[in-house]
């Protein structure tokens, strides 16, 4: 019997939140471009540390 490992998408989305956590989204609004900027940051950061940490390097 085998199984899959978990996604590791929780993971990310909790990373993409947690940096954004430390600037003020809502003042700035969700889509001005200085609040885009933060949120594409976030993801690229939180993407390349799934890569980084979270993949299978044999795969």
């Amino acid at each position: 019997v085998s199984a899959p490992p978990p996604s590791s998408g929780g993971v990310v989305i909790c990373q993409i939140l947690n940096i954004l956590e430390g600037y003020r989204m809502k003042e700035l609004g969700f889509r001005s471009a200085q609040g885009m900027h933060y949120q594409i940051e976030a993801m690229r950061h939180a993407y390349a540390d799934r890569n980084s940490y979270l993949g299978d390097p044999d795969f």
